[in-house]
């Protein structure tokens, strides 16, 4: 596959993923519909993940927004009883007693700033979100989507997707996936959760790969 094209790829993936773990709304539902298109034409339909990707959306098409929304609010919302599957990384990996969870915090903040991205959008000030996190892959795939276009180097946009994947998003996305599927409060978000999980798999597994080639220098 065409390298610019793979890192177009997984820039939209991770925007549709991140998209999906936001509070829901009739906009967002009909971006992420009309993305997978867009997606099929950058190669999508190459890989695996696009099989529980697809099945993602469609139950997303299918589902009825008023429901959708009490799902989300039921598992990701913290209400009374707290929420059945906070889609927060200190939440899964905090001992909120030990104050974790302001170190967590804290790197993230000092990871973003050492990539120059700052969190946008309605979810910025949880930077541990899952949103956020998937929008930080997303944007770091396009940073080398547009290296290549540039002709720059692009072994350093690999290695901070190597790491955040390795240090944040990898150590609890699949967690955090399970109970959501365990939970199976709704079809749209079970399939959501087995998709994320299933492409940070491949996602973890491609970058290995292509970090042996970044690895051994230039190509003739």
């Amino acid at each position: 596959m065409n390298p610019d094209n793979l890192a177009r790829l997984r820039q939209g993936v991770y925007r549709l993923l991140g998209a999906g773990l936001a509070p829901p709304s009739a906009d967002t539902i009909g971006h992420t519909i009309a993305s997978i298109p867009v997606l099929e034409d950058l190669g999508l339909f190459d890989f695996a993940f696009s099989t529980p990707l697809v099945d993602y959306t469609e139950q997303l098409a299918a589902a009825d927004l008023d429901q959708l929304v009490a799902a989300y609010m039921a598992l990701f919302e913290v209400g009374v009883g707290g929420a059945s599957c906070p889609p927060t990384e200190s939440a899964w990996l905090a001992n909120p007693h030990t104050g974790n969870v302001a170190v967590i915090h804290s790197d993230l903040r000092r990871t973003y700033l050492r990539y120059g991205l700052r969190p946008a959008g309605p979810l910025k000030d949880t930077i541990d979100h899952a949103t956020v996190e998937l929008d930080v892959m997303s944007s770091l795939c396009e940073s080398e989507a547009v290296s290549l276009g540039a002709g720059r180097p692009i072994e350093r946009a690999r290695r901070n997707q190597r790491e955040f994947l390795n240090v944040h998003l990898g150590r609890w996305i699949p967690g955090f996936a399970r109970a959501v599927e365990r939970t199976d409060r709704h079809p749209a978000y079970t399939a959501l959760a087995r998709s994320t999980h299933a492409y940070l798999v491949h996602d973890v597994e491609l970058l290995a790969i292509l970090g042996a080639g970044d690895d051994a220098g230039p190509q003739p």
